[in-house]
């Protein structure tokens, strides 16, 4: 897997029918992988209208935040589910991040959604790390002229742990109404993503949501080495799994209680994930797409081959005629294999 045009977008849809409305088909016209949610209007715990061809990941009870999945190379892995924090690592054979969704409201203290980043980051989960969202802090490192109390806690998070923003200080606002304007969402990579172009900006369609969806992109045709769980190491993790003395303990808990069970859940996970990433084994890692490749010319071929197969299946002469006129002609321009 080459990261080769992996789309993200966050938005904002205050709380409105109306915007989520809106929200549902815009990633998949831009085909956008990841979409972060924020202050969502949910029904059931669930975005209404979602296609069952895009996956959510949230809190089950009241998310504040979602995560929207779809097309993507990647096996997730939910690390944290909370109201206002999700967080999901994602791992394919050859490569694997962690994407942090987080919506910290106005009615909550900024350092309710920093405190969790801060204890992801300190997992050291994967080096590649991007958190992303509405922070609801101003600070002129990211745009506009004002700086606030929640902007110095976030700007204090990012020279703690050595984070790049990927916001334009000269973007137009992220946040917009008829009697201000705010630059409160904010993307965040960690410094492993230093060696790989990338993109951002704000766009300026309609949200029907006093805040702008922003689109950003991660582009590589190189990856670094990376290390890959194989079959060998899957044995070993069942062992691993089975000499750890967390089974030994669960069995004497009580788990009539909501907050033990969420506590066994999550020690699970902690164990699984440090089984798993102490069998890997480190490759090497060769890009299989090329970097001019684009999903125009995918389309393209698509058309043409399916052109190509019609007219070698058809037997009627005019047919194979006009076939030959229209299709094998430009097919030769394009030059497809």
């Amino acid at each position: 897997m080459s990261l080769e045009g992996l789309k993200f977008m966050q938005a904002n849809l205050d709380h409105t029918r109306a915007a989520t409305s809106t929200l549902i088909d815009f990633p998949q016209n831009q085909a956008v992988h990841f979409t972060i949610v924020g202050d969502p209007y949910v029904r059931s715990g669930s975005l209404p209208g979602l296609p069952h061809t895009i996956s959510q990941f949230a809190h089950p009870t009241d998310p504040k935040v979602l995560l929207l999945t779809q097309s993507i190379p990647f096996d997730p892995f939910p690390v944290l589910l909370s109201q206002y924090v999700v967080a999901i690592k994602f791992s394919s054979r050859s490569f694997s991040f962690l994407l942090v969704a987080i919506y910290a409201a106005p009615s909550i203290p900024v350092a309710e959604v920093i405190g969790p980043c801060n204890q992801l980051l300190l997992r050291d989960i994967s080096p590649f790390v991007i958190i992303a969202g509405d922070f609801n802090a101003k600070s002129p490192r990211w745009g506009g002229l004002t700086a606030d109390g929640r902007g110095d806690q976030l700007v204090q998070f990012l020279m703690a742990h050595d984070l790049d923003l990927l916001n334009d200080p000269a973007s137009i606002p992220t946040f917009s109404t008829d009697y201000s304007d705010a630059w409160i969402d904010i993307t965040i990579f960690s410094s492993a993503w230093r060696n790989f172009a990338t993109a951002w900006k704000v766009c300026d369609t309609p949200t029907l949501s006093d805040h702008r969806y922003i689109l950003f992109s991660v582009r590589s045709s190189r990856l670094p080495s990376c290390r890959r769980l194989t079959r060998a190491g899957r044995s070993r993790v069942s062992a691993s799994l089975a000499a750890t003395r967390w089974f030994r303990q669960v069995s004497n808990c009580h788990l009539d209680d909501p907050q033990s069970l969420d506590f066994v859940v999550d020690h699970f996970y902690d164990t699984l994930e440090n089984a798993r990433a102490a069998n890997m084994a480190t490759v090497r890692v060769y890009p299989q797409a090329k970097p001019w490749w684009s999903d125009e010319i995918a389309r393209q071929r698509s058309w043409v081959r399916g052109l190509r197969r019609r007219y070698q299946c058809t037997s009627d002469l005019a047919e194979r005629l006009t076939l030959a006129t229209f299709i094998i002609r430009p097919y030769k321009d394009i030059n497809v294999p």
